[in-house]
C-alpha cells in the first residue's frame, strides 16, 4: 500500500484493525481499516451487495471520515458501543448518516437516541437564550416594544 494511507493503529482499535481481517475499507481521509467479512453480512445489509465487497486483498474506498469509520464499524464486533454522548455533532452527524446509508442495524436505534438528545439540548439551549434576551428587555416604555438594556 503507498506511503499516501495511514493504516489504523493496530491495538488502538483491534476489533477493527484486525490482522486476520479480509477486507480493507480506505477512508476518505485515506485510513485504512480492515474489517471481518462475516461482520459485515451479517450486521450491516448495505455492504452486503456483491458489488460493494470485493474480493481479499482489494480495497474499499468510502467518501466517510476515518473518525466516522471508527465509529461505525465498532458495532460490527461484540464489545461495549462507542460513548457518543463524548462525540462532535458533526461527527455524531456522519455516523447517522453512514449507519443508515450501509444499514449497520446495531447501531441505528443508538444513533436514533443520541440525536434527538443532541435536538432536545438545542431547544433547551435556544429557549434558554430566548429567556435570557426577554428578562434583559426594558418593558417599562408603553409603545415602544421590547428594548435592551445596556
Amino acid at each position: 500500500m503507498s506511503s499516501l494511507y495511514m493504516e489504523c493503529q493496530w491495538g488502538k482499535l483491534p476489533s477493527v484493525c484486525s490482522a486476520d481481517s479480509e477486507l480493507t475499507f480506505l477512508s476518505g481521509d485515506n485510513v485504512l481499516f480492515k474489517v471481518h467479512r462475516k461482520n459485515l453480512e451479517i450486521l450491516a445489509e448495505g455492504f452486503a451487495a456483491p458489488a460493494m465487497i470485493p474480493g481479499e486483498g482489494e480495497v474499499v474506498q468510502l467518501v466517510e471520515l476515518a473518525v466516522v469509520l471508527e465509529l461505525l464499524f465498532q458495532y460490527l464486533y461484540p464489545q461495549r458501543h462507542p460513548k457518543l454522548n463524548l462525540v462532535e455533532f458533526e461527527v455524531l452527524n456522519g455516523l447517522a448518516e453512514a449507519v443508515e446509508k450501509y444499514q449497520v442495524y446495531p447501531a441505528l436505534e443508538h444513533c436514533k437516541t443520541f440525536m434527538q438528545c443532541v435536538n432536545s439540548r438545542c431547544r433547551i439551549k435556544r429557549l434558554n437564550m430566548l429567556i435570557y434576551e426577554i428578562q434583559s428587555c426594558d418593558t417599562t416604555s408603553p409603545g415602544r416594544g421590547f428594548r435592551i438594556r445596556n
